[in-house]
């Protein structure tokens, strides 16, 4: 009773595993990891306040948007060279 009570139990731990995997790999597949967009990262250096860098809209929205201070997404004229006052300190 106990072997198969063990058996059954690895059974259905193996098929939770998988499950989970294949529930990973249909999210990950629906990313559209095609479209970028470029920003200005803030770096909190006062030479240099601001980086160039291009990321996935997926990066941009869900990482670089709880950034303070990045430009989401970057002005035509490229990225500030200068910190004014209304700029946002980083955390």
């Amino acid at each position: 009773m106990k072997k198969r009570f063990l058996t059954i139990l690895v059974v259905l731990i193996i098929l939770s595993l998988s499950l989970s995997a294949y529930a990973l790999v249909e999210k990950t597949n629906g990313q559209d990891d095609g479209d970028m967009v470029t920003i200005c990262h803030k770096t909190g250096s006062v030479n240099n306040p601001y980086v160039e860098i291009t990321v996935s809209v997926n990066g941009a929205t869900h990482g670089h948007a709880k950034h303070a201070g990045d430009l989401i997404p970057a002005p035509e004229g490229g990225c500030p060279t200068t910190i004014t006052d209304t700029d946002v300190p980083v955390r």
